[in-house]
């Protein structure tokens, strides 16, 4: 993932994918198309392009942009908090973390791979996730995963024929 500056003003991120996969256009569609009609704290806006980038070859490759989001990895910002000994900040972030993941539930959407590179602080503690290539909205449900996730953070039963449900973050 590469920030980038646009002329704008506006900074936003920037994802190379360096495959192709059939479904990863159909599968972004419909979380973008969800998305759209439900506006949750935690996720950010995004844009999928199926020939985002070419390469030196000439062949073409799927991009993600997505807000950029200043912040610190969970895993740094928790870090830091515990070297600090600032309960009072870790005890409101995990007051965040089970309103963001009851929020997810409510909407019936599940992200899939809530990892600590993938769940962003920000300086107002607020959480903001990102990666969405192993999210689950209703009209993925009983889809293949494009991504299991990592490992240590997946159930362990989950693997690569797990389908898409709104229980994954489970």
């Amino acid at each position: 993932v590469y920030q980038a500056d646009l002329p704008s003003g506006k900074t936003i991120a920037v994802r190379a994918f360096t495959s192709a996969r059939e479904d990863r256009t159909e599968t972004y569609g419909r979380i973008s198309e969800y998305l759209q009609l439900k506006r949750l704290n935690a996720l950010v806006n995004f844009r999928y392009f199926e020939k985002g980038i070419r390469a030196s070859d000439g062949r073409f490759y799927p991009l993600v942009t997505m807000d950029w989001v200043p912040g610190a990895t969970l895993y740094e910002w928790t870090q830091k908090q515990c070297r600090q000994r600032n309960t009072q900040a870790l005890r409101q972030v995990t007051d965040r973390w089970v309103e963001m993941v009851d929020e997810l539930a409510s909407q019936s959407i599940a992200h899939g791979d809530l990892q600590h590179a993938n769940v962003l602080v920000t300086q107002s503690g607020e959480l903001k996730l990102v990666d969405y290539d192993s999210m689950c909205v209703p009209k993925l449900v009983g889809r293949k995963n494009l991504e299991s996730g990592v490992k240590p953070y997946q159930h362990p039963g989950r693997n690569e024929q797990t389908r898409l449900s709104p229980s994954l973050d489970n």
